[in-house]
């Protein structure tokens, strides 16, 4: 029987320590199959994290908008 060569896409993905605990396994790895097409590089666990932080921290500064303003989430009506 002949064995199947090992293929990086099939790689256990991992979440690196000290992560936010709502950071998975599923969203490291879908991080880079969405960025790795941009990259030369083959992008890692810590380089998706880096990202997944950045936005994290881009969506806090937003999401506080104007004093008056509120930001509303997915889903949310807007009221008159």
């Amino acid at each position: 029987m002949k064995s199947q060569p090992s293929h990086p896409a099939t790689r256990r993905t991992i979440v690196p320590a000290g992560a936010p605990s709502w950071v998975t396994a599923e969203l490291i790895e879908l991080t880079l199959k969405t960025w790795q097409p941009f990259y030369s590089h083959q992008l890692i666990e810590s380089d998706a994290l880096e990202m997944i932080a950045g936005v994290d921290r881009l969506f806090g500064v937003v999401s506080r908008g104007r004093s008056n303003e509120a930001v509303r989430g997915a889903g949310e009506s807007q009221q008159s």
